[in-house]
């Protein structure tokens, strides 16, 4: 049994999550340091209001930017007085020319970033932080290089021979990016152990006890590149799978994930 499904937004992966709200209660017990959240509420209250005690993803991915020469390949683009988007820096300058136009195409490329969600019991607040300074400081890169970039969280689990593999769209390509939402999901435990537990719990019950969607284990972690139907239906230009708490473990992850960047951009 082989399960891939994808979602467009946060609200349709949410939406179906909640349906197994009145169902099942095994994801709403009070173990707080493991779930994150003392409660299933207050994990989605975080997701719909923001989390206060976020790591601050915009330092992080600058410390990182910082320390390194990588580059991703520019796409040809010149200021006009119209175009496609706004620099905001030269808007702000008051620039004329403050629109960005590209040269021999109507719009930008979109990339697709995917990032993993799995997260073991001893993964440390460093290593979150790190997954989702690095997830965002290739967005960074991306977008000033001219770039359009979507965003993508999932998760993959397998039991015995069965696999199961979910995503959802964080930023399509039109939508600026929401930080917050970005470091819940790259950075919070109950973004897996409480937001995502519930969902499996939504499945049917063939699917559930398959994979031990009512409590058990959930099943075990499974690597993109080992699901070839899920890899595929995700499609990602880059693949963050990263759970160091080495703040060069994060530099070398982000120089490595821009080189395989660059080579997929050029082909």
């Amino acid at each position: 049994m082989n399960i891939v499904q994808t979602y467009d937004s946060v609200g349709e992966f949410l939406a179906q999550a909640n349906t197994a709200k009145k169902k099942y209660t095994s994801i709403d017990t009070d173990r707080p340091k493991w779930f994150g959240t003392s409660s299933l509420e207050q994990a989605v209250g975080l997701v719909q209001q923001g989390w206060d005690g976020r790591p601050d993803l915009s330092k992080l991915s600058s410390d990182i930017e910082s320390v390194t020469s990588s580059e991703v390949a520019t796409l040809d683009m010149e200021h006009q007085v119209q175009g496609a988007y706004v620099d905001v820096g030269a808007y702000l300058e008051g620039v004329p020319e403050c629109m960005v136009e590209f040269v021999d195409q109507p719009e930008p490329k979109v990339v697709r970033l995917a990032f993993n969600i799995s997260t073991s019991a001893s993964m440390s607040r460093d290593a979150f932080a790190n997954r989702g300074a690095v997830t965002l400081a290739i967005c960074n890169k991306l977008q000033l290089a001219g770039y359009a970039v979507e965003i993508v969280a999932y998760e993959c689990c397998q039991s015995g021979s069965s696999k199961h593999g979910v995503s959802w769209v964080l930023k399509s390509s039109e939508q600026p990016l929401d930080e917050d939402s970005l470091a819940f999901w790259c950075c919070h435990p109950s973004a897996l152990r409480r937001i995502h537990f519930l969902y499996c719990e939504s499945m049917d019950d063939k699917v559930r006890a398959e994979f031990g969607y009512n409590g058990g284990s959930y099943g075990r972690p499974c690597a993109l590149n080992d699901f070839k139907e899920a890899r595929e239906a995700f499609n990602p230009d880059v693949n963050i799978d990263f759970r160091k708490e080495s703040f060069a473990d994060a530099v070398k992850e982000y120089n490595k994930l821009i080189a395989k960047l660059n080579e997929r951009l050029a082909s």
